[in-house]
């Protein structure tokens, strides 16, 4: 095995490990994102229901209780509208699986520069400047992501494992076939 082909071997492994924690966490966020939606939706009917269930309340019957009630609902529904509109959950949704979906299409395409490496399908050289493209597309894709909190990367190690920052030997394994750890042949 060339010292070249044991660079590009190494590297791409922690390439497709880097990428691979990255969409989990990213699909993690996807997770959140969508929860927010749904609550913010579900409490949005319901409050409204009840508003307006309450407006008949006003209309017939004189409590000032029940008009107080009334008005904290509406303002809460004002503010939650107000919530979903500034933060814009739909449209970060739409950017985070975009950003999900090429993270996964470029782990895929390591892969295959991996066994590239591995059954010595191509010459190191034209492998490397695959690879320098793979970097760039990451870049880019990284780029665009949107800041992951602690506790989105807390549920995607406990969905993936353990987490060891930078000790990327034992996630091989979950990203990694067995037939690509190792190069079969000198180049």
């Amino acid at each position: 095995m060339s010292k070249n082909q044991e660079k590009l071997h190494f590297q791409l492994k922690n390439f497709i490990v880097n990428v691979g924690w990255t969409h989990k966490i990213h699909a993690v966020r996807i997770d959140e994102l969508e929860s927010y939606i749904r609550l913010f939706r579900i409490a949005t009917i319901v409050i409204s229901g009840l508003v307006s269930s309450g407006l008949i309340g006003i209309l017939f019957i004189n409590g000032y209780i029940l008009k107080i009630v009334t008005t904290i609902l509406s303002l809460i529904t004002t503010i939650i509208v107000g919530i979903t509109k500034e933060f814009n959950f739909e449209e970060r949704l739409t950017l985070e699986r975009k950003s999900v979906d090429e993270l996964w299409n470029l782990r895929t395409s390591a892969e295959i520069l991996l066994s590239e490496v591995v059954y010595n399908g191509r010459s190191s050289n034209e492998i490397q400047e695959s690879f320098e493209g793979l970097k760039l597309r990451r870049d880019a894709i990284y780029s665009q992501l949107s800041n992951s909190s602690p506790k989105n990367v807390s549920k995607a190690s406990e969905l993936i494992k353990s987490r060891k920052d930078n000790d990327y030997e034992e996630d091989y394994k979950y990203f990694i076939s067995k037939e690509l750890m190792k190069i079969k042949e000198e180049e």
